[in-house]
């Protein structure tokens, strides 16, 4: 079980599978249908990992690519990759259980608990928010050999005063879907650490010869700026950096913000600070990060706040900072709209929004919703499949959408072994 806190009077989340149980409503109708691609903990003492809390990744090759936050050699976590094998047909492979320390001596650790990225030369990436020398954090790559293997080598490890825990790898043109290229900074945010203890937004650049350089671009200071990120950043088409705090702000509910490099030197910007409004109606706590469309418009959740006190999605445009709320979770009969929302929402090539609740559905497992043509439709509600969720529980990663309009995603809980799976949701 993961536990989050904050401190007193912030944000504090349970991922686990030890949660009560919501009252019960009728399914909706026409939703798409899951298929499982694999269920973690299939291998004995979960060699093959278990609890995946990250999104998946779908590669140049088609492949999906993911990590779990346990289970492996190791007990350190695992990355992994499903390959394609004719019609919604996959094959599984662990290509690497994490070692946090030297074998045989590894301490148990939380492993890859984010979405990974991989460059076009093969190279995967991706964050331990526990773990790495300092036992703060760490960025990774994952180098294929020769012999099919892949080799791990560490980046940064992060020492708590340039950061601690840290979150999601992205970098400039990530949202178009091409592969990150290797040579420009890949960015991120740690969720605690830096100068203030806040967290930081942070640059990696490689330099040659094997070596990376880190830059602390921005220190929160845990006050109006925002403080405590629990979700990565974006590029827009001019390198500016987006992204949310999810503690702090003058209402201390959370922020929007944007990073702009000016002559060399990152000034930060609150786009919008929550809880503006009374009662919250406006959100609190946007725990995931944001998402842009083609037009530049950021959209994204919040965990609390709004109508219900469950959490919004809202949508914010940049340049002026008009700010609206497109949903209010829970707003239907025993929240079977879902209710959480806890992963960055995915946009997919029409504008369109996709997402998850960590919660609410009709067995309170969560959900997979859509936001099209102003109108929010509920897609899937987990544990339709009864007890022990055959079909999955607790959707915490971001979904990832191929060129079909397939949605492919991991849940935390349920599948045949409890630990996790890997899904597909066919239209």
């Amino acid at each position: 079980m993961w536990r989050l806190s904050v401190g007193s009077g912030a944000l504090t989340l349970w991922f686990g599978a030890a949660l009560l149980v919501a009252g019960t409503s009728q399914p909706a109708s026409a939703a798409p249908q899951l298929k499982v691609l694999y269920s973690f903990c299939s291998k004995t003492n979960c060699a093959d990992g278990d609890q995946p809390y990250g999104g998946l990744a779908l590669d140049a090759s088609g492949r999906l690519l993911g990590g779990t936050g346990f289970g492996g050699k190791y007990d350190g976590g695992t990355v992994f990759a499903l390959s394609p094998k004719g019609a919604h047909n996959w094959k599984f492979h662990t290509l690497k259980s994490i070692c946090d320390g030297s074998p045989p001596n590894c301490q148990s650790a939380q492993g890859p608990s984010t979405t990974l990225i991989e460059d076009v030369a093969g190279n995967i990436y991706g964050t331990l928010y526990f773990g790495g020398e300092n036992g703060k954090g760490a960025v990774f790559q994952l180098r294929p050999t020769d012999t099919g293997k892949y080799k791990l080598k560490s980046l940064h490890n992060f020492d708590g005063s340039d950061g601690a825990g840290p979150w999601e790898l992205t970098y400039a043109g990530a949202s178009t879907g091409a592969p990150y290229d290797g040579t420009s900074p890949l960015y991120s945010t740690t969720v605690a650490g830096g100068s203030n203890n806040a967290g930081t937004v942070f640059s990696l650049t490689p330099q040659g010869g094997g070596t990376w350089s880190h830059t602390t671009l921005y220190n929160f200071c845990g006050c109006s700026d925002g403080g405590l990120p629990y979700a990565g950043v974006i590029v827009d088409k001019a390198g500016n950096l987006f992204g949310t705090a999810s503690y702090n702000g003058t209402n201390n509910a959370g922020v929007v913000y944007e990073l702009a490099n000016i002559n060399g030197s990152w000034t930060q910007t609150v786009l919008y600070t929550f809880c503006s409004q009374a009662g919250c109606v406006d959100g609190n706590g946007p725990l995931a990060g944001i998402a842009a469309d083609t037009a530049g418009n950021l959209y994204g959740t919040t965990y609390f706040g709004g109508a219900n006190n469950v959490g919004v999605l809202f949508k914010l445009v940049p340049t002026g900072g008009q700010y609206s709320v497109l949903h209010d979770f829970c707003a239907k009969v025993n929240c079977a709209d879902g209710s959480r929302p806890a992963a960055t929402v995915t946009i997919d090539a029409t504008n369109n929004v996709l997402g998850t609740t960590g919660r609410g559905g009709d067995q309170n497992y969560g959900t997979v919703f859509e936001f099209t043509g102003g109108k929010f439709k509920r897609l899937y509600s987990f544990c339709v499949a009864g007890s022990p969720c055959i079909d999955g529980g607790y959707p915490y990663g971001t979904l990832v959408l191929n060129s079909a309009g397939h949605i492919f995603g991991t849940t935390q809980f349920g599948g045949a072994n409890i630990f996790g799976e890997a899904y597909e949701l066919i239209p």
